[in-house]
């Protein structure tokens, strides 16, 4: 196994040469066994000995310049790109599908959270901290039921337009119950999916997008 998964490292990043120094295997009932193995800066995880997914950390100038692109035009478009910046990213390889994530940093240690298409360089997620203090804990039906779906759709839309270049007229809303109160996910048949978690004042601080 770690054998295939260094050659699977290599076939990603000819560069890559690193040993693991850490596994650990889960066993489900279904018979499935979980292995993975880890350095610093690696992770790779097989699924019954075939590997699932490769997860790589890169300093941000090995980062590829497409990519790079979407993280900071991104932070532009929530009007942090001169108070946050990015140092490091996650390269995260499953289904040959690749995805990279970053956290961008204040000097006072506010932190954005981004996702970016790893073919594209589209974003893809971003969730910032500072909007989230208060509304991680209670979350509950009575506390999120004053948020109606009509006026949550409306103040939504030209955030969503901005940064994703989604347009959500067509869309239909559905929400999340008990400690899930503030998740809206809005879909449209053929187009994207954007599923979004809202604070305590209605101000979305998360954002997913899932595109087929």
């Amino acid at each position: 196994m770690r054998k295939a998964a260094l050659k699977a490292l290599q076939e990603l990043d000819p560069s890559q040469t690193a040993s693991f120094n850490t596994a650990q295997r889960s066993y489900y009932k279904d018979g499935e066994i979980l292995t993975a193995l880890r350095n610093k800066k690696v992770s790779v995880i097989l699924m019954d000995d075939k590997v699932d997914v490769i997860r790589l950390s890169y300093s941000y100038d090995k980062v590829p310049p497409t990519v790079k692109k979407g993280a900071e035009k991104l932070l532009q478009l929530l009007n942090a790109s001169k108070s946050f910046k990015i140092t490091e990213g996650n390269l995260t390889f499953i289904k040959n599908k690749s995805s990279w994530g970053f956290r961008a940093l204040s000097k006072d240690d506010k932190n954005i959270q981004i996702g970016i298409d790893g073919e594209t360089g589209a974003p893809t997620s971003y969730f910032i901290s500072s909007a989230s203090v208060g509304s991680l804990l209670s979350i509950n039906d009575n506390k999120y039921s004053k948020f109606k779906n009509v006026k949550v759709l409306a103040s939504v839309k030209p955030q969503v337009k901005k940064v994703f270049g989604i347009d959500l007229t067509g869309y239909s809303v559905t929400r999340g119950k008990g400690e899930t109160a503030n998740l809206f996910t809005f879909t449209k048949s053929g187009e994207p999916s954007v599923r979004g978690f809202i604070n305590k004042k209605g101000e979305f601080y998360q954002f997913d997008i899932t595109r087929e």
